[in-house]
């Protein structure tokens, strides 16, 4: 019997093991990607600061869609066309 409360302690130990293993390396990747998201959205919001400033048109969503500056009645808005 006491063999057999062993084997059960060893196998769930290894499940809980295994799982919080995965869990963690789950939560790093998770970060990462929402660390790489948070530089590119600063990035894209550089890059409409930088074309309010030069009146010039870029690229977004891996050159999909082209976004340029219109100002209308004194508002700033931005336009964009599929290219």
């Amino acid at each position: 019997m006491s063999r057999f409360v062993g084997y059960v302690l060893i196998i769930s130990i290894s499940f809980f093991a295994g799982y919080f293993a995965r869990m963690h390396q789950e939560y790093q990747v998770s970060k990462s990607y929402e660390t790489q998201a948070e530089e590119e959205l600063k990035a894209l919001e550089q890059e409409f600061h930088d074309s309010l400033k030069e009146k010039r048109e870029f690229l977004i969503f891996n050159g999909q869609f082209k976004v340029y500056p219109v100002k209308y009645k004194n508002q700033k808005k931005f336009h964009y066309s599929k290219r």
